[in-house]
């Protein structure tokens, strides 16, 4: 692996001050958990403040520090070393997350003791040095920790993001293995040291620390990035575009800071347990709840159709479905579960097409009417597939389509129950940790994140099943769908006289 030098936190205002961030009043800290931002007075941005005068400000980066796609380009003209690899990575080195992948890879080799001296630096090459050490995204977990998460939404999660980490690690190896100094530094099997970990690692910098600044879109703000996260009324602190173009950390209308107390941002409210702990290695404590989960269904196998509407739906919805809590209840929302729920006998029809000079097509009609989409089969989905919940929501049978897939929903969230209770709920409890996992492989905090997430969709599961039932029961009794089990149960029963 990369050996990357570490900075202590203590010398990060010398190296802000040295780049033009400014605070106003704010100071790192070391806090119970890491580190954070911290008020050196008291603060507040009340409603007459709002009327009269801007914000109230507490921290200022220039634009020339934000770690963006178009910085990281400009950066390359003078450093042929990054440039090489940006070029040679094609496509990928030109999305913001694949161009700040690999700037920052590039530079912790440049100050990780190299066989020759490589790169150019810049004021990012020391910011690197303060970022934590030790994350717990779960793609850094060890093995016996992943095994934990059998049976929640998680796990699907991880393992997908692990095998695209890999694919990506692979093409990278693929792509720069003819540029000289990558070959040296960390592809040659004596001189190189550049592992799939190595990888993993700014992934999980990039996904834990990348903010959606307004108009600029993903980057990486400096010491902005050190705010920790709160949710609803606690969160103290918004991120910003000035008219300068400067990123700047402000404080909330209607919020006070007294000296002492953390500065904090908001990850994302909206984000479930799950993707917080994906996303960001944590869980507050004050989460009680799950929140909402994404589960993953397919079109059963005995469907004659099953290849052919996957690759017609794949444009418009993945192949899953999001269960959340709102407002006291649970909602299920699914475009994709429906195409499982309709066939030939309803109306669907999917048709292979195919011009003197064209393409081969797949065409999907409803009730010889109305066109779904059609997409080629040689080039990627037509983005004009139309949803198909919407057009079936036009049928005058749409309660009996909500009915069945409704049910069908019911089995996919059974059966996750199922996974996360019984005999993996007992082998769950008698695993063992240790602070830092050296004695079982497992570590109590990530134990501890790993069991409240369980208890979280183990209890949103239950409440969906629960109005699931009430949604089938109410849907059993909707006319049409009474009408339909009535002309059913009369061809049953001429069939049965014939």
């Amino acid at each position: 692996m990369l050996n990357r030098p570490l900075l202590p936190i203590e010398a990060l205002p010398t190296w802000a001050r040295l780049n033009g961030i400014k605070f106003n009043d704010i100071e790192f800290a070391k806090l119970e958990f890491g580190s954070g931002i911290v008020a050196k007075t008291d603060k507040e941005y009340s409603s007459a403040q709002e009327t009269e005068e801007k914000p109230e400000i507490l921290m200022s980066v220039p634009p020339d520090m934000v770690l963006s796609l178009d910085l990281v380009h400009e950066l390359a003209k003078s450093d042929p070393y990054l440039r090489g690899v940006l070029e040679a990575s094609g496509d990928f080195g030109w999305s913001a997350r694949g161009a700040i992948l690999i700037f920052l890879l590039c530079h912790i080799t440049y100050a990780s003791n190299t066989h020759a001296k490589i790169g150019v630096t810049n004021p990012w090459s020391e910011y690197i040095k303060f970022l934590p050490s030790e994350t717990l995204l779960p793609t850094l977990w060890t093995e016996d920790e992943l095994v934990l998460l059998y049976g929640t939404s998680l796990k699907d999660a991880v393992d997908h993001k692990l095998s695209a980490l890999e694919a990506e690690f692979d093409r990278l190896r693929d792509a720069t293995q003819s540029i000289a100094w990558c070959e040296r530094e960390w592809w040659d099997e004596e001189t190189g040291r550049l592992t799939l970990d190595d990888w993993k690692i700014v992934d999980a910098m990039y996904r834990s620390r990348a903010l959606d600044l307004p108009g600029s879109g993903h980057v990486m703000v400096p010491c902005v990035d050190m705010a920790n996260h709160a949710s609803g009324e606690e969160t103290v602190a918004l991120y910003e575009t000035d008219e300068e173009r400067n990123a700047v950390l402000q404080l909330r209308w209607g919020k006070k800071l007294r000296r002492g107390e953390e500065v904090t941002i908001t990850y994302g409210d909206e984000k479930g347990a799950s993707e917080m702990i994906f996303s960001y290695g944590f869980l507050e404590n004050s989460v009680e709840d799950a929140r909402q989960l994404f589960l993953p269904i397919d079109i059963p196998e005995n469907d004659p159709l099953k290849q052919a509407k996957k690759r017609i739906s794949a444009e418009k919805t993945a192949p899953g479905l999001r269960l959340a809590s709102e407002n006291g209840r649970t909602v299920w929302e699914s475009d994709f579960i429906f195409w499982a729920c309709v066939n030939e006998e309803d109306g669907l029809s999917i048709e292979v097409m195919q011009s003197v000079e064209g393409p081969v097509e797949l065409k999907a009609v409803w009730k010889g009417e109305i066109e779904i989409g059609h997409v080629a089969l040689e080039t990627s989905p037509n983005s004009n597939v139309k949803e198909l919940r919407t057009v079936l929501s036009q049928d005058p049978l749409w309660e009996l389509f909500q009915l069945r897939a409704a049910v069908l929903v019911q089995q996919c969230l059974q059966s996750r129950l199922e996974m996360l209770g019984g005999e993996m709920e007992l082998a769950f409890e008698s695993v063992e940790h240790d602070a830092d996992g050296s004695q079982t492989g497992v570590r109590s905090a990530v134990y501890e994140m790993i069991q409240k997430l369980r208890l979280g969709e183990t209890a949103l599961l239950q409440r969906g099943l629960g109005d699931l039932a009430n949604e089938i029961e109410q849907l059993m009794t909707s006319e049409p769908v009474q009408e339909f089990l009535k002309q059913q149960q009369k061809e049953e029963e001429e069939e049965d006289f014939s």
